[in-house]
């Protein structure tokens, strides 16, 4: 076991027994959504059938006892004190393991706990598998001990995700309003401070709106553009006129029409070339030659908050207000080789209103 993420306190072999058969009963029902990967006790590094190996090598031991010279005889590479050895062992108990082992058991003091170890399925990097895994091994009945309760860092942050959780919709409420606040002092106007701050609030809605129903929002936004891209291209498709080309607003949707060309049977790029803006954020599965638009990303923002800060001084010193400006800037057209036989495709520019 690599990590030990969680781990359960008993108070002796036997209720440790029941702890470790009560969450590998979990382990086993639990197909759908699996988080626990394995349940470790210091007992369950001993070999179960040491009684039947101990009978067998007593058994060998008579057998060979009194014989040895005879049983080795022609082999040169082994003495009879190093059969009388290998006969002569004992069962394997916890205190023989190795330190590597051990220490995972051991408590502060550096005596050997009586607590079951509990690794995980999961990525602990994601929030809600986590939670999923500390409910699993939270709270954990057995049928002569009563109720136990597993500790960890998995359980500690999964916890603090559903305090976060719950808290998070007021915490966003009131800095948006502080922003809001702060904007509207700045601009004076309730006008110019909301057309300020209207994308800051949508990016709170949408945050809160994902806390609430505890789903990511990227996560769904991309699964609903590849959705619209598969059923344009399904539709366009249907009508059956001959298509060779798609230029389609952003890469999730792009992956969408590209999923429903390939169901299609549409090679690409030899039936049909799409082209989309930005390189793609989403695995493709096998590499498709994808015309990209890649825009200055980082000079769309530079020029867009140059202009704001211009457009806050002018206001300070008393200026009149100035016509609105167009900014423009190169985007990079990218044509994969293997998609060398396109034709040639003229320069194109981002703009930025100011």
């Amino acid at each position: 076991m690599e990590s030990a993420p969680a781990a359960i306190v008993v108070e002796d072999s036997a209720a440790r027994r029941e702890v470790a058969d009560a969450l590998r009963a979990i382990q086993r029902a639990d197909t759908l959504s699996p988080t626990i990967k394995e349940v470790r006790t210091l007992e369950g590094f001993v070999p179960e059938d040491q009684g039947q190996k101990m009978a067998l090598i007593r058994r060998l031991r008579r057998v060979v006892e009194g014989h040895e010279e005879a049983i080795l005889e022609g082999q040169s590479d082994i003495d009879v004190e190093g059969l009388k050895r290998w006969l002569n062992v004992n069962e394997i108990t916890a205190s023989d393991l190795p330190d590597f082992i051990v220490r995972k058991f051991r408590g502060p003091d550096g005596t050997l706990g009586e607590f079951v170890v509990i690794g995980t399925s999961v990525s602990l990097r994601d929030g809600k598998q986590t939670i999923a895994f500390a409910e699993d091994i939270r709270e954990i009945d057995t049928p002569h001990f009563g109720k136990f309760y597993a500790s960890g860092s998995a359980v500690i942050f999964a916890d603090m995700l559903l305090v976060m959780q719950k808290d998070s919709v007021i915490a966003i409420t009131v800095t948006l309003l502080v922003v809001f606040a702060v904007v509207l002092l700045q601009f004076g106007t309730k006008r110019a401070a909301l057309l300020a701050i209207l994308p800051v609030l949508v990016d709170g809605v949408l945050v809160a709106f994902s806390k609430i129903t505890g789903a990511g929002f990227h996560a769904k936004f991309e699964e609903l553009a590849w959705a619209f891209g598969a059923e344009a291209v399904r539709r366009l498709l249907a009508t059956g006129r001959q298509v060779d080309a798609l230029f389609v607003a952003n890469d999730p949707i792009a992956v969408g029409a590209i999923r429903a060309l390939q169901e299609a049977g549409r090679r690409i790029p030899q039936d049909v070339r799409v082209c989309s803006f930005d390189e793609p954020d989403v695995p493709l599965g096998e590499r498709v030659p994808l015309i990209m638009v890649k825009q200055p990303r980082l000079a769309l923002g530079r020029k867009a908050a140059e202009a704001l800060i211009e457009r806050i001084e002018e206001r300070r010193a008393g200026k009149p207000r100035q016509p609105p400006r167009v900014i423009r800037l190169e985007a990079e057209v990218v044509v994969p080789e293997a998609d060398s036989t396109a034709p040639a495709v003229p320069s194109l520019t981002g703009a930025v209103s100011a």
